[in-house]
């Protein structure tokens, strides 16, 4: 029979091996033992030198243990940081798990909030309505009645500040304060409509859009106890309707090539049209409630109409003499524009057309006249520029991005000649 090998043979060294095998093999064998020590082992082996000793696996070189001792003791440490790195990135994990729940469920409930207001039949506010217009949620949602109570307000204020203006008196700080106070509603409400109404306006626009006017109007007289009648309603809903129309045919001729400032100045003719229309369809006191006439017609002060699209604007340009007045002109156009002089020289007679085109207009006018322009003049004005734009554009300026840029320019210049104090 072959005896059995037992212990942990693969650690031990090839010398080693030899002896533990024949420790297995003695102690598995039914053999006779050298004589004198029957059944055991002698305590030196077949080759004189002494027995180790039962095999452990243990080096007993005190170096190599000392050795061991250390890298055991650096794996231990090793192993420590690895599972604290990993027990901290489970705990990151963790939160961010937790962190992403609460933020997906906030979207989710967002989302079904704002779902099921878009699904919500919108409420109607609207005075008086028209065409597509009375469809738009902003304008069906808007707060008319704030928004007239506030123009009420807003309307005497700015007369009592026009009265000041044109007196030449300073005007009260309190009154400009609560002006600003008031125009925040009005902001309030401008923003929900932005968009919704059609509008080249660069700046209010859509606020001096008919649709927005007429329902001002309405609120207005209402919270002043004189409210439209609904003959007068159906009457502005028809003024209404043909303004559309106008905007629609104007836009129609529009191309590429169309001057901004023309769109404007189109846009404003027919907010003009569409104001004094309106105000045939009110009586005497309802139009002194929303237009009084110390503030009608003046840019900043006339709540209706095209003054509201050119509250950012334009600019004065006072001179004494006309001589001087047309060095100024072409100096604001060779800076606005970086047009080069000498093209800006050449074309000196279309200067000369747009101050001959403003006629009496041009003054000359007292500083205290010019305080607060006319919207009709700074129309007028707008014309006569756009026609010497057009000149410098098609036969004087040859530079293409010079050209574009003064196709895209709706700033109006006021010029005048300044009456000595």
């Amino acid at each position: 029979m072959k005896p059995e090998v037992t212990g942990l043979i693969g650690a031990i060294g090839g010398a080693v091996l030899g002896t533990f095998i024949t420790m297995a093999v003695l102690n598995n064998s039914n053999e006779r033992a050298p004589a004198g020590n029957p059944g055991n082992l002698s305590s030196e082996t077949d080759t004189g030198k002494p027995d180790d000793g039962p095999l452990t696996g243990r080096n007993d070189d005190p170096a190599t243990d000392t050795e061991h001792a250390a890298e055991i003791q650096r794996l231990k440490a090793k192993l420590a940081d690895a599972e604290t790195a990993r027990d901290n990135e489970r705990g990151k994990l963790t939160r961010l798990e937790t962190e992403s729940k609460t933020t997906i469920d906030g979207l989710n409930a967002r989302i079904a909030e704002l779902e099921s207001q878009a699904n919500a039949p919108a409420a109607n506010n609207i005075k008086v309505a028209w065409g597509k217009w009375s469809e738009e949620r902003g304008l069906r949602e808007a707060d008319w009645d704030r928004v007239g109570s506030t123009y009420r307000e807003m309307t005497e204020l700015v007369r009592e500040i026009a009265v000041a203006v044109h007196n030449g008196q300073d005007v009260d700080p309190a009154k400009q304060r609560r002006a600003g106070e008031l125009n925040r509603v009005l902001v309030e409400h401008y923003g929900p409509i932005i968009g919704k109404l059609p509008s080249n306006a660069a700046m209010n626009g859509e606020f001096a859009h008919p649709f927005n006017a007429v329902n001002i109007l309405a609120a207005q007289l209402e919270s002043a106890n004189m409210p439209l009648s609904d003959n007068q309603k159906a009457a502005l809903a028809k003024l209404g309707e043909e303004y559309d129309q106008k905007w629609a045919d104007v836009n129609a001729r529009y191309t590429d090539a169309t001057f901004e400032l023309e769109k404007q100045l189109d846009e404003a003719d027919l907010l003009e049209w569409f104001r004094a229309e309106m105000f045939k369809v009110t009586d005497e006191r309802q139009r002194r409630i929303a237009s009084p006439p110390e503030s009608e017609g003046y840019i900043r002060m006339d709540l209706y109409g095209a003054s509201l699209i050119f509250v950012y604007g334009p600019g004065h340009v006072p001179a004494a003499t006309r001589e001087e007045l047309l060095e100024m002109l072409k100096g604001r156009f060779t800076e606005h524009f970086k047009i080069p002089r000498d093209q800006i020289d050449a074309a000196a007679f279309a200067f000369e057309a747009w101050l001959d085109g403003l006629g009496a207009q041009i003054g000359p006018r007292a500083a205290r006249e010019m305080a607060v322009l006319k919207t009709r003049e700074v129309m007028v004005s707008g014309r006569q520029q756009l026609a010497l734009m057009k000149e410098l554009h098609g036969k004087y300026v040859t530079d293409e991005k010079t050209r574009e840029s003064i196709r895209d320019e709706g700033y109006i210049f006021v010029p005048y000649l300044s009456m000595p104090e």
